[in-house]
């Protein structure tokens, strides 16, 4: 997984102080140790099947389910749509036709942008792992997991924030389009916009079994053309994590593999 061992390359895994208790890998580690933990036994592994709900909110909210897999920083699935990813780049299938994401407009724009890449996600949240704090305990699937809030930085805030200004202005048409051309991004306020990342990690295997996504992003007011009302933008992806390093065979259609410059 590139982009993740990327952030992690200057995190040294540290010992935990607490004693854990048989079964729990934990004990009374903190939640950056915690995290960070977490990122590195993800790290270690092949990969893992996937099921992601994505949802994009603006006038109206789109809603999206994927199953899949993903292998280090390659992500194939379907559901809504047909996608192959390699980090942050993505291919649609339409048809008999794999198109680049960054090519497509409208609809098919949409289509392609409602799945994220997990691996994206996961380089993201390892970033952020020496801000992390618990919620409250929770199960995922039968497994008990310690749950790790991480807040983005004003850094990473802004990369979403492009991402999801991206998405919205390529499905934009007619009237909206003219309205709102050039860059979306400006319209947007990093002050009061919020990007959050939750972590469901095992107890007994530090692994992520649950991942959550949530971007809320706000309008300037006093930007807007004259008679647009200030407007939310939401951007939401839940993940679930099964069968870690397990074989999981998926096939990969030739012309995907050379675009993305796959084995």
């Amino acid at each position: 997984m590139s982009r993740l061992a990327a952030a992690l390359s200057v995190l040294i895994l540290s010992a935990g102080t607490g004693v854990a208790q048989e079964g729990d890998k934990v004990g009374k580690d903190k939640a950056p140790v915690v995290a960070r933990k977490a990122m590195v036994e993800v790290l270690k592994k092949k990969g893992a099947a996937i099921a992601e709900t994505s949802q994009l909110g603006t006038a109206q909210e789109t809603s999206s389910t994927f199953q899949g897999v993903m292998k280090k920083d390659f992500a194939a699935v379907k559901g809504s749509a047909e996608i192959y990813a390699r980090g942050k780049v993505s291919i649609l299938r339409t048809g008999d036709r794999y198109d680049l994401a960054a090519n497509l407009k409208g609809e098919e724009a949409l289509t392609a942008a409602s799945f994220r890449n997990p691996a994206v996600m996961l380089g993201d949240a390892g970033r952020l792992v020496n801000g992390a704090v618990y919620l409250n305990d929770e199960a995922v699937d039968g497994k008990d997991c310690k749950v790790v809030s991480l807040v983005a930085d004003p850094r990473m805030l802004k990369e979403h924030l492009q991402e999801v200004a991206e998405v919205v202005q390529k499905q934009l048409t007619g009237f909206a389009r003219d309205l709102f051309s050039g860059n979306l991004t400006g319209y947007l306020d990093e002050k009061v916009s919020t990007s959050r990342f939750v972590l469901w990690v095992g107890k007994a295997d530090l692994l992520v079994h649950k991942m959550e996504w949530v971007l809320e992003a706000e309008t300037k007011a006093a930007s807007l053309p004259p008679g647009v009302q200030p407007f939310r933008v939401t951007r939401r992806c839940e993940v679930k994590f099964s069968q870690w390093d397990e074989d999981l065979p998926f096939d990969v259609p030739a012309p995907v593999k050379v675009r993305l410059g796959l084995k």
